[in-house]
């Protein structure tokens, strides 16, 4: 999500971020950007959207992209995730295992 979102702008240019989660959303974007929470580029909107923002500093305009339940089921991994189909010591812990 980050990197659409990131290639889809000029590469001239300044961008903020707003991400509309706390969860997870944040940390991709301060790991793949120069935006982050400390030099106040990204800013979080917990409104429960897994969808994030980047705008042109100076005139606004920008793209936005979320995350679509309906699409989900194409990729069966970030389906259960994002949906939370399994509780997270389960899906950690058959994952150490297939890899065991």
């Amino acid at each position: 999500m980050v990197e659409l979102a990131y290639r889809s702008l000029p590469e001239d240019g300044l961008y903020d971020v707003i991400s509309e989660t706390r969860a997870c959303l944040p940390d991709a974007i301060q790991i793949l950007t120069p935006c982050t929470i400390g030099n106040g580029w990204l800013r979080i909107f917990d409104i429960g959207r897994f969808a994030i923002s980047f705008y042109d500093k100076h005139s606004g305009e920008g793209d936005r992209v979320a995350l679509d339940p309906d699409h989900l089921p194409s990729w069966p991994e970030i389906h259960t995730w994002a949906m939370k189909l399994k509780p997270k010591k389960i899906r950690i812990r058959n994952d150490y295992l297939k890899k065991s």
